[in-house]
C-alpha cells in the first residue's frame, strides 16, 4: 500500500514571457509515505524491534522472525537458527559488521564472498531456566572498539580487536542501556548510572520513569532524556534536575507513550509511540510532523525508528515496515475530492493556480484550496502574462481578475505563444485556426482571427526569424509566414517526416533560443539559408541520453527535463559533459502524467498528473551506479553462488539458469543488460527481485548491467563460463578413449587366438574349395563362351534382319517417291491454272526434299556399323578421302544391292551409279576389273 501525501510545493511555468518568479511557502502538507506490508515477506506480520542502516542502501531489521535485510531492491529474512527472535541491532561501518541481540543470544553478521549474510554467535545462554533478551546493542563512539549488548540481567561486552567477551553484572536489573557522548549509561529501577572502564557503576541521578532514549544535544551539549510516559526532558548540567523540553509536546507524547526514539543528522528527533505513530520534533521539542493511522500509517504503534544513508526515515511497526521521505526529494500533492487531470500549474502573487480538465483551482499561501467559480471545463494551458493569469479553455481564452474569469476571446483555445520580433504580440491556436492577440496597457486583448489558415494545433512556437511553426502529430511540421501586421498567413510550407519510423513521438521544443524539431528518431534544426530541416549533431547526444520515445524535453538553463512513456528525469549540462538522473516520480508512472515540467525555484520542479501534482528537488536526486550484490545458478541439485573474489563464475553444464541480484537501482528499477558475446544491443528489464538468464549454451560470456539510460558510467560486469556436459568433457573423453582401447585390446587378443585356429581350418577347406571352384569355373567359362557366341549370333541375325528391312524399306519408299514425282510431272504437262501449277511444284519440291532426307541413312548407318563391326567408321578413318556418298555406296555394295536398288536409294540414275563406282575405284586405287570385296571384307 502506498500513501501519497506531500509538502505543498509551488512551481512556475517556464516560458519566455514569464514576469519573474514568486516566493511561495513550501512547508505545507505531508511527505511521501510508503508501507511495505505486502512486499517484505515474513516481516509484514512480524514485530520490528530495531532498525540499523548499513553501508550503501542496506537497512537491517530485528524481528520475531529473524534478521530482515533490505538492499534497496529486495527483502529477505535471514534466520540464524536458535536465537531467531531478534530485539536489537548495531552496525559497525568500519568493519562492515552487524551485531544483533536476540533471545538467549548475542552475535554478529558478516557478508561472505557470495553476497550472503552469515551469522556467528558470540554469546549463548546456557542456563535452561533463564531467558535472556538483549534489548540494546550499541557501541560508544570513542571506546576502543567495544560493542555492548544489554539485557535485563546483564551486559555483554565484546572487544572487536581481541574478540574477547566479558559478562558484566552488578545491578539488580537493567532497564535500558544508552550511549551518551562515548559513555555507557544504564538505568536500574529509578536510578540512572554511568559504567566506568573498570565495569563499575556510578550513580548519576534518579528518574521515576523508564528512559527510552538518551542523547547529548549538539547545539548546547545538553542531555535529553526521552521518558516512556512523560515525554522529553532536559537533564541539568549537575545531573540533579529534569526540565520539560516542550510542555505542549510532552502532553501529546506522554499520552501516546514513547516506545523508541532516535536523533537525526540535522538535530531533529524521531519518536515512535505505541498509540500515536511517529512524531518528528525539532531541537526545541516542537512537533513538526506526525505520521499515524490518520495520515497513511497502517498502525499507530511504532516499535523502532532509523535513518538510512539517503536520509529516509524507516519505521518498524507492530506488523511490518514503513518509510518516510522526510527530506522531500519527491512529494505528491493530491487534493480531495479529485481535481481531475492536472495539465498546468502557475504561481502568481504568492498563490498557486492549477489547471485541469475540470477547471481552474487555487491554493493560497495560507493553505486554502478551492475551485474558482466560472472555470468549469477543460483547461489546456495557463500563463503568467503581465502579472495576470491567462488560461486556454474549451470555452475560449480567459484572464483572471481576482477570482473572476474574464473572457478575452470566445471559442475553444488550446495554446499561446509570444513573438520574438514583437514581444507585445501573441498568437493563439483555436479549435478552428489561429488568432492574434496584443498587449495594450498591460492587458492581453484579442485583435482578430488570422486569415488564410484553418488548421488547428496544440503545439505552436515562434522562431527568432519571425516564422510561426506548428507541429502536426504523426505528420510533420508546418512553417507559416505571417503578414507584417500578423493578421494573415502569406505562405505555408509543410515539412513531412514520412521517413521516420517513430512518428508517434514527435516533439517541438525551444532549446537555447532555437526551436528543435524531433521526428521520433533525430533532433532537427531549421536552416534558414536552405529553408530545410536538417539533423543537428550537436544535440544528438542530449536526445540520445534522454532516451527514446520522448514525450517532452524542457530546458531550464542547463537543466533539461525529459519524459518518456516509462521514465521521467533530467540531464544536467556541465560544460561539454551531460549527467543524467533517471527514475524521478516513479511512484506515479501508472498515472496519467502531463508532459509539461514546471519550475518552482532554483531546485524544485513539478509535473501535473491525474488528481495531483508531483514535486522533485533537483539537488536531492542522484544517479545511482548499479552494482551486483549476488549471483546464483541453479538446475540439477543445489544452487551454486558466485564468489566475488573469483575472476570468473564457472558453472557445470547442469546449472545454466542464472539469477543476478543488482543493487543501487534507480527508483523505477529499470535496468539494461547485454551478453557481449551474443548481442551488442542493451535489453531493458524491470527488476523486482533479480534478473534471470536462461538458455545459455556451453561457453564463456561477459554479462553487463547498468541502470536504464546510464550511458556514461562503466556498467557492472561479470564473466561466466559454462562447462560442456560432463559426458563430453575432456577428462571423460580420455576415460572413454582408455575404456575403448582396453576393450579393443581384449577383443583383438580373443579374436587373434580364435582367428589363428580358424585360419588353419579355413585354409584347408579353402584349398579344397578352390580346386573344386577352378574346375567348375573352367566348365562354366566354356559354357559362358558358347552362350555368348550364340547370343552374339542371334543379336547379329536380328540386327541383320533389321538392316535388311531398313534397306528394302528405303528402296520401296524411294521407288514410290520417284513414281509419284514422275506422275505429278506428267500431270504438269496438261493445261492447268496458275494456282494448280504452283501447287504441283510445291508437291514435287517436297518429294525431292523427302528423297534427300538423311534420317533413314542415320538409322541405317547405326545398324550397319553394329552388324559389320564398325566397318564404315574404320573406312572413314583409313580412307579420309571418301565422301559421305562414297561411304553410302560402299555400304550398299556390302549388302550386295543391285545398281538399280542403289540408284533408288541414292535417288540417282542407273548411269550415275556406274559413274560413282568408277570414281570410287579411283579413290581406292583399284583397277577397273577389281571389285570392292577386298576393301569391304577387311576385319577390325
Amino acid at each position: 500500500m502506498v500513501g501519497k501525501k506531500s509538502f505543498i510545493l509551488f512551481l512556475l511555468l517556464a516560458i519566455p514571457f514569464i514576469n519573474g518568479m514568486a516566493q511561495l511557502p513550501i512547508d505545507k502538507g505531508n511527505t511521501y509515505l510508503e508501507t511495505f506490508q505486502d512486499k517484505c515477506g515474513s516481516l509484514e506480520k512480524s514485530q520490528i524491534w530495531s532498525i540499523a542502516p548499513g553501508n550503501g542502501r542496506y537497512v537491517f531489521f530485528a524481528s520475531n522472525n529473524g534478521l530482515g535485510v533490505y538492499d534497496g531492491v529486495r527483502w529477505e529474512v535471514c534466520n540464524p537458527g536458535t536465537g531467531s527472535i531478534m530485539r536489537s541491532l548495531y552496525f559497525d561501518s568500519k568493519t562492515n559488521t552487524l551485531y544483533s541481540g536476540s533471545v538467549n543470544q548475542f552475535g554478529k553478521w558478516t557478508q561472505d564472498k557470495f553476497g550472503k549474510f552469515q551469522y556467528t554467535p558470540l554469546w549463548i545462554n546456557t542456563a535452561k531456566n533463564l531467558s535472556v533478551e538483549f534489548w540494546r546493542v550499541d557501541s560508544p563512539v570513542n571506546n576502543g572498539g567495544n560493542v555492548y549488548a544489554q539485557s535485563h540481567q546483564m551486559i555483554i561486552r565484546y572487544n572487536i580487536n581481541t574478540q574477547e567477551v566479558d559478562t558484566i553484572k552488578g545491578l539488580d536489573n537493567f532497564s535500558y542501556m544508552h550511549i551518551v557522548s562515548g559513555d555507557v549509561w544504564v538505568q536500574s529501577k529509578d536510578l540512572l548510572y554511568r559504567m566506568d572502564a573498570d565495569k563499575k557503576f556510578q550513580k548519576i541521578t534518579s528518574v521515576d520513569d523508564r528512559i527510552i532514549y538518551a542523547v547529548r544535544r549538539a547545539s548546547d551539549k545538553k542531555i535529553l532524556l526521552f521518558l516512556e510516559h512523560k515525554g522529553v526532558f532536559v537533564l541539568s548540567d549537575d545531573y540533579t534536575k529534569l526540565t520539560p523540553l516542550n510542555v505542549q509536546a510532552n502532553a501529546i507524547l506522554g499520552k501516546a507513550k514513547i516506545f523508541t526514539a532516535r536523533e537525526t543528522p540535522k538535530g531533529q528527533y524521531l519518536v515512535g509511540t505505541t498509540s500515536g505513530g511517529l512524531y518528528i520534533l525539532d531541537e526545541s521539542g516542537n512537533i513538526i510532523k506526525n505520521a499515524g493511522e490518520g495520515n497513511g500509517l497502517p498502525t499507530s504503534t511504532v516499535l523502532s525508528v532509523g535513518i538510512d544513508n539517503y536520509e529516509n526515515i524507516w519505521m518498524g511497526l507492530d506488523a511490518g515496515v514503513a518509510t518516510l521521505d522526510m527530506e522531500g526529494k519527491e512529494s505528491y500533492y493530491t487534493p480531495k475530492p479529485s481535481i481531475g487531470i492536472v495539465r498546468s500549474v502557475v504561481p502568481l502573487q504568492n498563490d498557486i493556480y492549477i489547471g485541469s480538465n475540470q477547471g481552474v483551482f487555487k491554493l493560497t499561501s495560507k493553505g486554502d484550496f478551492y475551485k474558482i467559480d466560472g472555470t468549469s471545463g477543460s483547461v489546456w494551458a495557463m500563463y503568467n502574462i503581465g502579472g495576470e493569469l491567462i488560461y486556454n479553455h474549451d470555452l475560449g481564452l480567459f484572464r483572471l481578475s481576482g477570482d473572476t474569469p474574464v473572457r478575452i476571446k470566445e471559442g475553444g483555445t488550446t495554446a499561446l505563444t509570444q513573438s520574438f520580433i514583437d514581444p507585445t504580440c501573441f498568437v493563439g491556436s483555436d479549435y478552428y485556426g489561429l488568432s492574434l492577440y496584443r498587449m495594450v496597457d498591460g492587458k492581453l486583448n484579442y485583435v482578430s482571427k488570422i486569415k488564410n489558415y484553418e488548421g488547428a494545433s496544440r503545439h505552436i512556437l515562434f522562431d527568432k526569424y519571425g516564422y510561426l511553426w506548428l507541429m502536426i502529430p504523426r505528420d510533420g511540421f508546418v512553417r507559416l509566414t505571417l503578414s507584417k501586421d500578423m493578421t494573415s498567413v502569406e505562405d505555408i510550407r509543410q515539412y513531412h517526416v514520412a521517413s521516420s519510423e517513430n512518428k508517434e513521438f514527435m516533439l517541438m521544443t525551444m532549446l537555447d533560443d532555437h526551436i528543435v524539431y524531433y521526428d521520433g528518431s533525430s533532433p532537427l534544426m531549421y536552416n534558414v539559408q536552405d529553408q530545410e530541416l536538417a539533423v543537428d549533431k550537436g544535440l544528438s547526444e542530449l536526445f540520445r541520453i534522454s532516451g527514446s520515445d520522448l514525450l517532452s524535453l524542457t530546458q531550464f538553463d542547463n537543466v533539461f527535463w525529459y519524459q518518456t512513456p516509462s521514465d521521467i528525469g533530467y540531464v544536467v549540462r556541465k560544460g561539454d559533459k551531460l549527467e543524467k538522473s533517471a527514475g524521478i516520480f516513479s511512484h506515479i508512472y501508472n498515472k496519467r502524467i502531463s508532459p509539461a515540467v514546471n519550475k518552482l525555484d532554483m531546485n524544485t520542479y513539478a509535473v501535473g498528473y491525474q488528481s495531483g501534482i508531483a514535486f522533485s528537488q533537483l539537488s536531492k536526486n542522484q544517479s545511482n551506479r548499479l552494482e551486483i550484490r549476488m549471483m546464483e545458478a541453479y538446475g540439477v541439485g543445489s544452487p551454486v553462488y558466485y564468489g566475488f573474489d573469483e575472476k570468473q563464475f564457472e558453472l557445470p553444464n547442469n546449472k545454466k539458469i542464472i539469477n543476478i541480484y543488482p543493487v543501487n537501482l534507480n527508483a523505477d528499477r529499470v535496468i539494461e543488460y547485454r551478453i557481449v558475446e551474443i548481442d551488442s544491443v542493451w535489453v531493458k528489464e524491470t527488476v523486482d527481485n533479480y534478473l534471470t538468464l536462461t538458455h545459455l549454451e556451453s561457453g564463456s560470456y561477459t554479462i553487463q548491467l547498468r541502470n536504464a539510460n546510464d550511458l556514461d558510467g562503466q556498467p557492472a560486469q561479470v564473466s561466466v563460463k559454462i562447462d560442456v556436459p560432463w559426458y563430453i568433457s575432456t577428462p571423460m573423453i580420455f576415460v572413454y578413449a582408455f575404456i575403448l582401447g582396453f576393450i579393443i585390446l581384449l577383443i583383438s587378443l580373443f579374436y587373434k587366438r580364435k582367428t589363428d585356429k580358424e585360419k588353419r581350418r579355413i585354409e584347408r577347406i579353402k584349398q579344397a574349395q578352390v580346386d573344386k571352384l577352378e574346375k567348375e569355373n573352367l566348365i562354366q567359362s566354356q559354357l559362358i563362351l558358347e552362350l555368348e557366341k550364340d547370343k552374339l549370333e542371334i543379336e547379329l541375325q536380328e540386327k541383320d534382319k533389321r538392316l535388311a528391312f531398313i534397306t528394302m524399306n528405303g528402296v520401296k519408299r524411294n521407288n514410290l517417291m520417284n513414281e509419284l514425282k514422275q506422275e505429278i510431272q506428267e500431270a504438269e504437262k496438261y493445261e492447268q491454272s496458275k494456282e494448280a501449277k504452283q501447287t504441283i511444284k510445291k508437291v514435287i519440291k517436297k518429294i525431292e526434299g523427302e528423297l534427300d532426307n538423311n534420317e533413314d541413312w542415320e538409322i541405317f548407318e547405326k545398324y550397319f556399323n553394329v552388324v559389320f563391326g564398325g566397318l564404315l567408321e574404320r573406312l572413314a578413318v583409313k580412307y579420309p578421302q571418301l565422301s559421305q556418298g562414297d561411304l553410302k555406296l560402299l555400304a550398299y555394295l556390302k549388302l550386295n544391292l543391285s545398281n538399280k536398288e542403289i540408284a533408288n536409294l541414292l535417288n540417282i540414275s542407273f548411269r550415275s551409279v556406274e559413274m560413282a563406282k568408277y570414281r570410287l575405284r579411283k579413290k581406292l586405287n583399284l583397277e577397273a576389273n577389281d571389285n570392292f570385296s577386298s576393301i569391304l571384307n577387311e576385319r577390325n
